[in-house]
């Protein structure tokens, strides 16, 4: 008799490169043992391919799926088609599960059947996988509706584990919301059940200059818009005035994220990261509009930090 999973984690791979190999080791080395990874294979044209089928012929607890190219939400379906588990965990190909996630995760749902869904807080890490920043999500069901509804919040999206039968009374994933497919997901799961974020920091989550929610920010507002006032009408509110404030515009341009980046890295005490960045753009773009701007707040934001806290590492949160 087929054994039957606990938990299965699903997880998306669309040409990740230098990360897939970390992020898999992440999960078959969690501490809860009775899970299935199901990697999605989205039509890879790098070595992903080649780097899941080296772990399955080593470890039982990897299936993949591979097919050719249909984007985020059909692949997270597809995956989910084919889970056994009771619940669905979240996972992105470039991220990386801390060993006690899916335990902790687990015991959480076990002790809260009302809840249809948990998310984590985050370390961000960059493209080197060196501390940027710690985030932390609402915690409570009410605040983390009321925030959706406000055009914001919700869960952290690779980092959550999902009832696999209140996916199936929603219909999963929609393709028109491809872009912001979670925040879509999070608004229908919040009218059958309990929504929730565990304080601890359970996924380091890798942001890097090409990331997609920095690259889609003008389609991602329109389809919020297109997302809130469907949901206000599903649930017979009436959309406030002034409008919903939704994501802000901002440059994506790499100079401009890494200044992010180093002012995130020095308030947070993670120096060394900061150092680094800075050092990359006073090489790399000593005329800039910023740099110097930049460097001189991330210097202030390091003598305060020092003073509070001894800087922290991934190994250390």
């Amino acid at each position: 008799m087929q054994h039957i999973p606990a938990i299965s984690v699903v997880m998306p791979v669309y040409n990740a490169g230098p990360y897939l190999e970390t992020a898999v080791q992440s999960i078959l080395r969690q501490t809860h043992r009775d899970f299935e990874l199901i990697a999605v294979d989205d039509g890879s044209t790098d070595d992903s391919l080649h780097v899941l089928e080296s772990f399955a012929a080593e470890n039982n607890h990897l299936r993949i799926i591979s097919r050719g190219n249909t984007g985020i939400v059909k692949a997270l379906n597809d995956g989910i088609a084919e889970a056994r588990g009771e619940f669905i965990a979240r996972m992105d190909a470039d991220d990386i599960a801390f060993p006690e996630r899916l335990e902790r995760q687990l015991a959480f749902m076990k002790d809260n059947p009302g809840c249809v869904a948990v998310g984590t807080g985050l370390l961000h890490i960059d493209s080197d996988g060196d501390p940027i920043r710690i985030d932390r999500w609402a915690t409570n069901h009410a605040k983390i509706d009321g925030q959706l509804l406000q055009g914001g919040g919700g869960l952290a999206h690779p980092s959550t584990v999902i009832r696999l039968d209140a996916l199936d009374r929603i219909g999963g994933y929609r393709p028109e919301y491809e872009w912001i497919e979670d925040k879509d997901l999070w608004l229908r799961l919040a009218e059958i059940g309990q929504l929730a974020n565990l304080p601890d920091v359970l996924l380091a989550y890798r942001i890097h200059e090409r990331r997609i929610c920095w690259e889609r920010k003008q389609e991602q507002n329109c389809l919020w818009q297109s997302l809130l006032k469907e949901t206000y009408a599903r649930r017979g509110l009436d959309l406030p005035v002034p409008p919903i404030r939704l994501f802000r515009k901002h440059s994506g341009s790499p100079s401009v994220i890494r200044r992010k980046w180093i002012r995130a890295a020095a308030r947070n005490g993670y120096f060394k990261t900061a150092s680094k960045h800075a050092r990359y753009l006073v090489r790399n773009e000593p005329l800039a509009p910023g740099t110097w701007w930049t460097m001189a707040r991330a210097m202030v934001s390091c003598l305060i930090s020092s003073s509070l806290h001894s800087p922290r590492s991934i190994q250390s949160v």
